[in-house]
């Protein structure tokens, strides 16, 4: 007689898509969880030609500010009227904003009358002077920040920085950075030192604005992992188009950029 066989029906867990509240609380975690964070400054960047920086630091509530620091003497202001910079552009967005609460972290200072910014699915200018905001077409590096330092991946570029008083061009060639006057067909090494897996970029460069001195990044880079994207139906043209976006990983290595100062004359 055969034995009796056992069937057991096993409940495994099902795992459901998420719902459009799962992703509403993924979404306001950072506003959530910034209430808690005060005091915490961004990383700093240059503010038009004089020797000044202006850093984004969060505050109390969960709001942030924008200060400005005089180099020389170690002061720090505001970097703009945060005020008047809500009021404005709440006016031409039809929206309301509060001025610790900007939509915006980051910010393009032109020739220390301006700002720009990208907020809202949108690129906007404020004059520091009328406090007059207007919206301007979007650029194909939009909603990219404005400044690209620091983050996962420093970029590079092969554009030349020349200096304030038109006498210098500084370059990258072999991984290190070069000096060339202006009008010459020779150039001399200004560091000897980069490499492939150490490399100097120019992306971030400044010349002080007595052209003695360069400052720049040299950069140890990490993982690169490129995620592969179609667009279907690119609003510039008819065929599809391929892009490859890198994408950081939890528990990749990110770029590491340290900053350099070039001495011209020694």
């Amino acid at each position: 007689m055969p034995s009796p066989r056992l069937l057991l029906f096993v409940s495994l867990p099902l795992f459901a898509k998420g719902t459009p509240a799962d992703y509403e609380r993924f979404v306001k975690l950072r506003e959530r969880l910034a209430a808690t964070n005060f005091v915490a400054a961004e990383p700093a960047s240059a503010l038009g030609d004089a020797p000044r920086f202006w850093y984004c630091r969060s505050i109390a509530g969960g709001g942030h500010e924008f200060i400005a620091v005089d180099a020389a003497t170690g002061e720090k202001f505001p970097a703009f009227d945060a005020v008047k910079v809500a009021a404005a552009l709440s006016r031409t967005a039809g929206k309301e904003y509060a001025p610790q609460k900007l939509p915006f972290t980051s910010f393009g200072p032109i020739d220390r009358v301006a700002i720009e910014f990208f907020a809202a699915d949108a690129r906007w200018r404020v004059n520091l002077n009328s406090y007059i905001c207007e919206r301007l077409p979007l650029r194909r590096s939009d909603p990219q920040p404005l400044r690209s330092l620091p983050g996962p991946r420093v970029p590079q570029t092969d554009k030349p920085v020349e200096s304030k008083s038109n006498e210098w061009r500084a370059f990258i060639r072999n991984f290190n950075v070069w000096l060339q006057a202006m009008g010459a067909k020779d150039a001399v090494p200004l560091s000897f030192d980069g490499s492939e897996g150490n490399y100097y970029v120019l992306s971030e460069a400044a010349w002080a604005p007595d052209s003695t001195k360069l400052a720049a990044y040299r950069v140890r880079p990490g993982q690169r992992r490129k995620i592969p994207y179609i667009e279907c139906s690119p609003a510039a043209e008819v065929q599809p188009k391929h892009t490859l976006v890198e994408y950081a990983k939890p528990g990749d290595t990110l770029d590491v950029p340290r900053p350099v100062l070039f001495d011209i004359a020694t």
